[in-house]
């Protein structure tokens, strides 16, 4: 069996995934080269075989307030109270 090293997470947090090369391979005799085996017929049980993927940065991503300064009507009324790319957008008025 060759394993490769874990890729970097696909996410910095929030979860997301690290892959690595699982490799089954049979040994050559008489001088031959190993081969490789497609893993379902690899001889070892499938309860041996490591795994190829994996969650990783499973911890939930901080959210940052971001104020929208303008009145309570249009684009920023539709807006507050949500939460886009991380961000909570938050309406404030400039009087406060």
């Amino acid at each position: 069996m060759q394993v490769g090293q874990w890729s970097e997470c696909s996410a910095r947090c929030g979860g997301g995934w690290a892959a690595r090369d699982v490799r089954c391979m049979q040994l050559g005799s008489g001088g031959n080269a190993d081969k490789q085996v497609p893993l379902e017929d690899c001889p070892i049980g499938d309860d041996e075989v490591p795994p190829a993927s994996a969650r990783c940065n499973t911890v939930a991503c901080p959210v940052t307030a971001l104020a929208l300064l303008g009145s309570e009507d249009g684009a920023c009324k539709e807006a507050c109270g949500s939460v886009q790319g991380g961000v909570a957008l938050v309406c404030a008025s400039s009087a406060g």
